[in-house]
């Protein structure tokens, strides 16, 4: 009997998920992280102020990394960076109106490409995959420490 590397199908079907957002923010002129980070600045933004170091801590990048990232974001006009009142030394990140416009557009089509990965499953199949996936994450943690990882 020929043995499964779930830890290799995992990391293929990880590279091909990615691979496809690229694609998808690409189209628009940004990088995949670059648009995970104008979406973050959505999600974060609703509630709390967003700084570098939130966007650093999301995406387990380093400092430099992500200076990189916004600067490059705001050259292209997707955010404003403004001294914060508390802390002059942190910058609150901000999306302009282009940034938002952007980000609804890609968000949209991540939306149809999510469709398209679960594209004629089963309900109760996904549901499985979703209760496997969390099992391998509580495998992980149990070796490596929770939330190092994923």
């Amino acid at each position: 009997m020929e043995t499964i590397h779930y830890g290799k199908k995992v990391n293929i079907l990880s590279k091909k998920v990615k691979w496809g957002f690229d694609i998808v923010s690409e189209k628009h002129g940004v990088t995949g992280v670059q648009a995970r980070v104008l979406n973050f600045i959505v999600r974060e933004g609703n509630n709390n102020q967003v700084f570098q170091k939130k966007i650093e801590e999301e995406f387990r990048l380093r400092r430099s990394t992500v200076t990189g990232i916004v600067q490059l974001m705001e050259e292209r006009e997707l955010i404003t960076r403004e001294i914060s009142k508390e802390d002059a030394r942190a910058k609150k990140i901000k999306l302009t109106k282009k940034g938002i416009e952007l980000q609804k557009i890609i968000n949209l089509e991540i939306e149809e490409y999510e469709s398209l990965l679960v594209k004629g499953i089963d309900r109760d199949k996904l549901k499985i995959f979703s209760e496997v996936i969390s099992d391998i994450y509580k495998n992980i943690d149990s070796v490596y420490g929770e939330g190092d990882l994923c």
